[in-house]
């Protein structure tokens, strides 16, 4: 159908799931510390509902899937970014985790989180390809 992209050198999965992990952890990390936070236990209780949003949605929505342009990579990265924050964000909201999810919160995760992951997939991800052997 899109013949044009098909060939396009694509990252490895683990590669790219790592490289996941790292950026929603680590943009958790730096909200953390930005509001104060220092307790490693509380870090880890943000981060999970996220990570596990992230990492349940992403394989379903294609978020790890080969497409024939960048743009309909991009819109699924996106989207399985919004969905998966927004599962986060619920998960976040139960009595089993601390703090809440004020809607300014939520903002900023769906937002700043979304940047963060195409940041990470489309410019360093792309150049690593480029420059390290992380291709299948």
């Amino acid at each position: 159908m899109y013949p044009y992209g098909i060939n396009r050198r694509k990252p490895r999965p683990a590669a790219v799931a790592l490289g996941d992990l790292l950026v929603v952890t680590g943009l958790v990390g730096v909200g953390t510390l930005h509001h104060g936070g220092t307790d490693p236990l509380r870090f880890v209780m943000v981060a999970f509902p996220f990570v596990l949003g992230w990492f349940a949605v992403a394989p379903v929505a294609g978020a790890y899937g080969v497409y024939p342009s960048i743009r309909n990579e991009l819109f699924a990265t996106v989207g399985a970014w919004t969905v998966s924050a927004l599962i986060g964000l619920g998960i976040r909201s139960t009595s089993l985790f601390p703090g809440s999810s004020p809607p300014s919160f939520g903002f900023v995760m769906v937002a700043l989180g979304g940047a963060t992951v195409v940041l990470w997939r489309f410019v360093v991800l792309h150049a690593l390809v480029r420059v390290v052997r992380l291709t299948r």
